[in-house]
C-alpha cells in the first residue's frame, strides 16, 4: 500500500465486487458484451478513492467481497490471485 505519514487519514475501502462489475458493465459496455468485459481493478479503484478526498489520505487497504457462490458452480478462488500480490484481501 501506500507510505501513511504523519497526519495522513487512514483509509480502507471495502468493494462489493458482483455490484460494482455489474454497474461497470451496465454503464460503460454494449449490451451484447462478453462477460470478462468490464472488470474493476480493486487496488486501483481504491487509490481513485482515496487521492480525491479533500483530505490528506493513505490507502491503508482494499477488502474484495463477492458473496455466496451458487452451489451448482465450482469452486475457485481464480478471482482473488491476482490481487493478493497487491495487498488485496479477497472473502466471501
Amino acid at each position: 500500500m501506500e507510505y501513511m505519514g504523519a497526519g495522513a487519514e487512514r483509509v480502507v475501502v471495502f468493494v462489493d465486487y458482483h455490484n460494482v462489475h455489474g454497474w461497470a458493465r451496465r454503464l460503460f459496455q454494449p449490451v451484447n458484451a462478453h462477460p470478462a468485459v468490464g472488470h474493476v481493478d480493486p487496488l486501483r479503484l481504491g487509490q481513485l478513492l482515496v487521492n480525491r478526498r479533500p483530505r490528506t489520505s493513505a490507502l491503508a487497504g482494499v477488502r474484495v467481497y463477492r458473496g455466496r457462490r451458487s452451489p451448482d458452480h465450482r469452486v475457485t478462488r481464480w478471482w482473488c490471485g491476482g490481487w493478493t500480490g497487491w495487498g488485496v484481501r479477497c472473502g466471501t
